[in-house]
């Protein structure tokens, strides 16, 4: 099974619309801790996670995915995103009432109810962010949805197992270190995520890394990887582990403050090394040492840095730190015989 929540996150710098799930797949009596649960769709603007069977689930979302690549009206991002959601719940229905069951499951099993998601994304036209969980109700024979908006500070909402501890370890986070409950989300949802992820003794169906996406108000999205299962633990992201040296050009989070790693530039240079900031010459960097000046006065990373910025600081250092391995290589003496 899984834990998925959604959650409106608000900062200085506005309101932004989080999903983040645990990796964690069953079915056929497998458990498979590295599977995708969470989706963006054709259209840029919105995310889709899910919780349950994934026999059910997938075939859903694969469906859904073909169909919004061949309809025009639905795919155009003028398009209201709750007609998307109309649009999604009806495909949903089509796709599970036509299920035939040659063998009897049982009493108390419920075919048609073992997925359930969240959807959610920027509706342009009412300028919010939205997100709704989606379910099938058995008496209308389709899939239903109930919503939430950023109108609403503490806008979220949780699917899958465990979700009475889930919600009691929310309030500890919102709670801790003298924190009042009242006001907006940060990253106390995620916080929670993690924290039962890594606890196999008590929520053993809740594992894997962390798969977390933002959108904007922009109508973009963002998918961010996460180191696991601690700062430093291993690139991952999706549910799977990233070859550091080949990952994607994409920001990690930390899994115990929710701070996003920016690029992995350094805060300060001086602080780390303070004679670094003297070393800092035109030998190094040559035309690029304005630039590095200008990015980092007396040794400290300016604050308003743009992401081009920091992808050029990074392909900078990368490159000056190659530079420096290949003239080792260089100066290194060559073999000589050993004296006998």
């Amino acid at each position: 099974m899984t834990l998925c929540i959604a959650w409106i996150r608000q900062d200085k710098d506005g309101k932004e619309l989080i999903f983040a799930t645990d990796s964690c797949l069953t079915g056929g009596g497998e458990v498979w801790k590295h599977g995708i649960k969470l989706f963006e769709l054709p259209r840029k603007d919105c995310l889709l996670c899910f919780a349950g069977e994934t026999a059910k689930a997938y075939p859903l979302i694969l469906n859904l995915v073909s169909s919004l690549k061949f309809d025009n009206k639905v795919m155009n991002q003028h398009t209201d995103l709750r007609q998307v959601l109309d649009y999604l719940c009806k495909n949903f229905s089509e796709v599970i009432n036509s299920l035939d069951y040659e063998l009897d499951a049982g009493d108390g099993y419920n075919p048609y109810d073992a997925a359930r998601f969240i959807f959610g994304g920027w509706n342009w036209k009412l300028n919010l962010l939205e997100f709704w969980e989606i379910y099938y109700g058995n008496d209308e024979k389709k899939f239903l949805f109930k919503g939430y908006d950023s109108n609403n500070p503490r806008a979220y909402h949780l699917i899958g197992d465990h979700l009475p501890e889930a919600e009691e370890f929310l309030i500890e986070e919102l709670t801790a270190n003298g924190k009042r409950i009242q006001g907006s989300f940060d990253m106390e949802p995620f916080l929670v995520l993690s924290k039962m992820a890594r606890d196999q003794q008590d929520f053993r169906s809740i594992s894997g890394s962390l798969q977390v996406a933002k959108v904007y108000p922009s109508g973009s999205t963002e998918f961010f990887g996460v180191m696991w299962p601690s700062e430093k633990g291993k690139h991952t992201s999706l549910g799977r582990e990233l070859n550091p040296y080949v990952k994607p050009q994409i920001r990690f989070l930390d899994p115990d403050t929710g701070v996003v790693f920016d690029l992995e530039l350094p805060a300060q240079i001086a602080k780390l090394r303070p004679e670094l900031v003297s070393t800092i010459n035109d030998e190094d960097f040559g035309a690029e040492l304005a630039f590095i000046e200008e990015c980092y006065p007396n040794g400290a990373q300016k604050p308003d840095l743009t992401e081009k910025e920091k992808e050029m600081l990074l392909a900078i250092f990368k490159d000056n730190a190659y530079k420096k391995f290949l003239l080792a290589l260089d100066e290194q003496p060559e073999n000589v015989e050993d004296d006998e």
